[in-house]
């Protein structure tokens, strides 16, 4: 990337990519009241965030509109 190559096709860049894509499935699974494993799974996905977010359940995210 520093080059300006793509580096898409590296084996630990697929790896993490199919691990966040197995987590996100993982996450859009949960039931709408599986608050705690929705919680467990940001943690894991992601770096850092507040101490409480909001994570809706798939369909409740795809219907508030």
């Amino acid at each position: 990337m520093l080059r300006g190559d793509w580096y898409l096709d590296e084996p630990d860049l697929t790896e993490e990519r199919r691990r966040c894509w197995r987590m996100l499935d993982r996450f859009n699974g949960t039931g709408a009241d599986e608050d705690i494993e929705r919680r467990r799974i940001l943690d894991e996905l992601l770096a850092t965030f507040g101490p409480a977010p909001a994570s809706c359940h798939v369909s409740s995210a795809a219907t508030a509109r």
